[in-house]
């Protein structure tokens, strides 16, 4: 009798089948699980708490999934096994099958009962087929390896198994957390490996497509962001991966923001709007050049569906149609509104107030543009267009469906450009754009929009507005702006060639994100151009940009305000409203800790919201009800609270938490290098910190007054400026101080040693011969000690490191203008602060670094160090926007510009100067004017960059420039240069030294003397010493290595003793 025995070839062909089908079933189910995550998990989701993979019964009936609606066979046959299945396994747990203890066996008479009775109703119904066990194990199988827990099973059995567990949901939350840190952990292993900049560029491209924001916790845990940043460093030129980085790194600082509990619901909103353009990577990359004629054919879409237009807004920024779509009645009752507002504004608003349209003036409802423009909104409706299907469909369109409410409108007005005056010739707008975007460099759909319906034919000649499409989104605008305003400003009337400058029809309209970049034209005509516009936008965003002044009619509840806060103030008595004396009742607040205005600010809280204004407003009634003994009382109560070391320890502590916190989460995906200066959300997750303790330390006030304990502190900031107006000066004094000194986010007050030296001693025989004095900038509203992350890769706080680092902070907004005894002594106040440090410190040499308020810091100290590092310093004070205190008088910054600059001016070979700044950004560029013509100024570089905003040094971090510039700046300072650098110093300090100066220079002591002659070529100078005439030529970079100063011929003649 033969042998019987299974045919190895056959087995083989089984097996690799058996693999083929599980593959494509893996991957059908991941795809479908990416896209349920895309829609239904949010990247700022709590996944500290584990997931049962087992579905709820709310869960299973729940609206259908990608992955509950995969197919196996066809629709009816699925549903014809699963309720086959079912009828023989109505609770089955299928998180975990096979043999393993605690799983549900396969392996049962039931089982067998259905399998055989399958026969001829399932196709290939007993094909061999793999079975994950675990529902939350991944499925991977490759020549070397493959996944374990896998089961052999007949197909019908397979298809059982898997039809319950997609339409029962077990591909749920738990699954889809599991598939991406398992596919983030399989992409940071192919990064890993990567051997050129194109497979880098592939394999970030698949993972952007697939993961577009994954949650912080699979970033860090599955180690793609240390893969990426690794990627980065290898292959600079793959910068797909940087991009990635960069977008991630946004939406999970925008995610803290969205998860916090103390976010207010518009900001909340806002986030998620933000990280949902993220997600669905709204926005082109590069700007598309196109010739005149095919940028208008893809601009103008008459023609095109709603849907078509809205993707060319999408791309462009901008779209318009020139097709009208009002008839000639309709557009005559748009003009008659137009008129009849522009009459009513005439006679009921400007007249009386002796305004003509000649003067310049804004108001709320109308404003004087420039360009001979009015833009009017009052008495001006917008339902006609509003109830026009044609233009709404395509604004609803661009709209589309957000988590963010719904679009509203926001504004309707309408433009007159008067004719020309030869006299006077209009000119174009300047180029501007009417709002950022709510996230700098972050992209995101549009969240508000312009829409034109222009009243009269728009034309070149009458000033059709020009726009430059694409720069809706910030990495497009920060590229074309410059050249773009380049343009304008060689010739007014010139148009760059990325300029779009559609002419519409009346009744056509034109539709804009008010993130594009565009300028009105000049009205070269002899008639008005009328052009009707209306602005909508979501429901969270607050317009902070286009109409911010008083209104010509104050609403309802403005009035209930005002005289709900002028019944307030007429209970303090007139000699205690100091602050109010002969100044108009209502004007800028300022900084809510620096007021005693507490009626502006109950002012602000009942617009923000009205009731808790309401109650705050009733509280400060009951505390004003109280006699000048009791608020006394009150008041030194709220001064212990922050004046005590517990308030201070307390504060430390929760700080710190929230520090420890954030780095587990954002901090990890940055990797271990410590940042230079902490994000928007980092200072906004501090100050609700803040606010939340300031509540604690005072709660019994709040509660017994009924002062809201907020996470805005408006109840706070109120009791605070009640507490000062009713207080004398010292005590006022006493209140800002205590605040003062408590509110920041250092552990160690204004002036104080890194604690980075404590921690890491410098060791035995170390030489500290360099003091560096680091002045913090106002970052985002909280100051903090700044530089750590430039200054540790640089080594300055290794161990045996010449350095000590002296950290200078101004908790006070004031730009180290304010002291603590808050006289405005705050420049005499420092700078005995850093003498006494320099004075203990027994150094050689004094080194200062800056940016921002700390650039302007480290220069107006400037005169008592060697070297000074200073970059985007804010010198003139005057009108600028960051200055938020009312209480800074205009005499306070006229002094501290001034010093900057006799500072600046008097630097030289002792004292040098290096000053950074962006050439395109305006107000940088302005304030580097106020210094003065620094061209041919020995001994201070001003050095700019191809940049347009405020935060240079960011940006030359994110370019990797940072670190060579400030270490380059050190080396100097402490003269370990190389010998092409000791050179062109020696170049720059033999030109330091004309004939004539009068020097001191040190071998075993100082020897004064006069230069008497300069050889530049050679680097020599002859000096001739006193009291002998001794002539002597000195080699510069060997006078380097001793010490040299320049005296004045007073000290030379008298003889002075210099001393080390």
């Amino acid at each position: 009798m033969a042998e019987i025995s299974n045919d190895p070839e056959m087995e083989k062909l089984g097996a690799n089948a058996a693999a083929l089908y599980a593959q494509e079933f893996w991957q059908r189910l991941s795809n479908a699980a990416r896209v349920d995550a895309l829609n239904l998990d949010a990247s700022w989701d709590d996944w500290s708490s584990p997931l049962s993979p087992r579905p709820s019964p709310e869960e299973v009936y729940a609206t259908p999934t990608q992955t509950s609606k995969l197919t196996f066979t066809t629709a009816k046959g699925d549903s014809l096994l699963y309720a086959r299945f079912k009828s023989n396994f109505a609770n089955t747990d299928l998180s975990l099958v096979g043999d393993d203890r605690g799983a549900t066996s396969l392996h049962t008479e039931t089982w067998r009962s259905l399998l055989i009775a399958s026969e001829g109703n399932v196709p290939d119904f007993s094909f061999m087929s793999l079975i994950r066990c675990d529902v939350l194990s991944p499925f991977y199988m490759t020549q070397a390896e493959c996944c374990p827990g896998l089961v052999i099973c007949p197909r019908a059995q397979f298809l059982f198994v898997e039809i319950a567990r997609c339409r029962e949901r077990y591909y749920g939350a738990a699954f889809r957390r599991m598939l991406a840190l398992f596919e983030l952990k399989t992409f940071a292993e192919r990064l890993a490996n990567a051997g050129t900049d194109l497979e880098v560029r592939v394999i970030t491209e698949v993972m952007q497509g697939q993961y577009p924001l994954p949650h912080k916790k699979a970033i860090s845990t599955s180690g793609i962001g240390k893969a990426l940043r690794r990627a980065c460093a290898r292959f600079p030129s793959a910068a797909g991966a940087a991009s990635l980085l960069e977008r991630w790194r946004h939406g999970v600082e925008l995610g803290e923001l969205a998860s916090s509990v103390n976010s207010n619901s518009s900001l909340r909103d806002a986030a998620i709007f933000a990280i949902k353009g993220i997600v669905r990577g709204a926005g082109v990359e590069e700007p598309k050049r196109r010739d005149d004629d095919d940028l208008h054919a893809v601009l103008n879409v008459a023609g095109k569906t709603a849907r078509e237009a809205a993707e060319v807004f999408h791309e462009n920024g901008i779209v318009y149609s020139t097709e009208p779509a009002f008839g000639e009645e309709a557009l005559g009752k748009l003009r008659d509104m137009a008129a009849k507002g522009f009459d009513a504004l005439l006679e009921e608003q400007l007249r009386p107030r002796n305004l003509t349209l000649k003067d310049e003036f804004d108001f709320n409802e109308v404003r004087h543009r420039p360009g001979n423009r009015l833009d009017n909104r009052y008495k001006i409706s917008a339902k006609e267009v509003e109830d026009c299907d044609e233009i709404m469909s395509v604004v609803k369109a661009i709209f589309g469906a957000s988590d963010a409410g719904s679009p509203h409108l926001l504004y309707c007005g309408v433009v007159h450009s008067f004719p020309n005056d030869p006299e006077e010739p209009n000119e174009p707008q300047v180029w501007h754009r009417d709002g950022p975007s709510l996230w700098m460099d972050v992209k995101h759909p549009t969240h508000c929009l312009n829409l034109f319906v222009p009243l009269c034919d728009v034309t070149s000649e009458n000033g059709a507005t020009e726009f430059v499409p694409t720069t809706h989104q910030d990495s497009n605008f920060e590229k074309l702006a410059p050249d773009v305003v380049k343009t304008a400003e060689a010739d007014a009337f010139a148009i760059h060639d990325t300029v779009a400058k559609p002419s519409v029809p009346a009744g056509g309209f034109v539709l804009f994100d008010i993130r594009t970049m565009h300028r009105g034209g000049a009205n070269c005509s002899s008639k008005n151009r009328d052009i009707l516009y209306l602005t909508f936008s979501w429901d969270f965003w607050e317009d902070k940009h286009m109409f911010l002044a008083e209104k010509l009619i104050p609403d309802d509840s403005t009035r209930v305000r005002r005289e709900l806060v002028r019944c307030l103030v007429d209970m303090v008595d007139a000699s205690q409203s100091g602050e109010a004396e002969g100044e108009p009742f209502w004007k800028d607040v300022g900084h809510p800790h620096y007021t005693e205005r507490f009626d502006l600010l109950l002012m602000d809280n009942l617009g923000s919201n009205f009731e808790r204004g309401l109650g705050n407003a009733a509280a400060a009634r009951r505390f004003l009800n109280l006699n000048s003994l009791e608020r006394s009382s009150y008041v030194q109560n709220f001064l212990r609270a922050f004046s005590s070391v517990e308030a201070h320890a307390l504060k430390s502590s929760r700080l710190r938490s929230n520090r420890q916190r954030r780095e587990k989460t954002i901090a990890k995906q940055k990797g271990d290098t410590e940042e230079n200066f902490t994000s928007i959300a980092e200072d906004y997750s501090d100050v609700t910190c803040l606010y939340s303790i300031a509540n604690e330390l005072v709660a019994e006030v709040l509660q017994e007054f009924g002062f809201s304990q907020d996470g805005d502190g408006d109840g706070f900031t109120v009791l605070l400026a009640l507490c000062k107006r009713v207080s004398n000066g010292g005590v006022k004094s006493m209140l800002e101080e205590a605040v003062t000194s408590w509110w920041n986010g250092s552990e160690h007050g204004r002036v104080f040693y890194s604690p980075k030296h404590a921690t890491e001693d410098a060791g035995e025989g170390a030489l500290v011969d360099t003091l560096l004095v680091v002045f913090s900038s106002l970052g985002s509203g909280l100051v903090r000690p700044e530089w750590g992350g430039t200054l540790s890769q640089l080594g300055v706080f290794n161990k045996g490191s010449r350095y000590k680092v002296l950290h200078v902070l101004d908790p006070a907004y004031s730009w180290f203008n304010q002291d603590p005894g808050c006289e405005w002594k705050g420049g005499e106040w420092f700078e005995a602060e850093i003498k006494k440090r320099v004075y203990e410190s027994s150094v050689e040499r004094v080194v200062f670094l800056g940016d921002s308020m700390g650039g302007a810091g480290a220069l107006r100290f400037c005169h008592l160090s060697n070297f000074t590092l200073s970059f985007t310093p804010q010198i003139d004070l005057i009108g600028y926007e960051a200055v938020k205190r009312a209480d800074f008088t205009a005499e306070a910054k006229r002094r501290f510009k001034d010093r900057i600059a006799r500072n600046v001016q008097e630097a030289g070979l002792n004292r040098y100067v290096e000053i950074h700044y962006g050439e395109h950004c305006l107000e940088d560029v302005r304030q580097i004017k106020t210094l003065g013509n620094l061209e041919d100024k020995e001994g201070v570089e001003v050095r700019k960059h191809d940049f347009d905003d405020h935060t240079l040094s960011i940006d030359l971090k994110k370019k990797g420039q940072l670190e060579s510039i400030v270490g380059k700046f050190l080396k100097r300072a402490v003269g370990e240069m190389d010998e092409e650098e000791i050179q062109e110093d020696a170049r720059r300090k033999v030109k330091l030294l004309p004939v004539g100066t009068f020097v001191g220079v040190y071998y075993d002591k100082y020897h004064l003397g006069e230069v008497i002659d300069v050889n530049e070529n050679e680097r020599k100078v002859l000096i001739k010493y006193s009291p002998n005439n001794d002539e002597y030529w000195e080699d510069y970079p060997a006078v380097i290595e001793d010490d040299i100063r320049v005296i004045s011929r007073e000290d030379f003649e008298s003889g002075v003793d210099l001393k080390m």
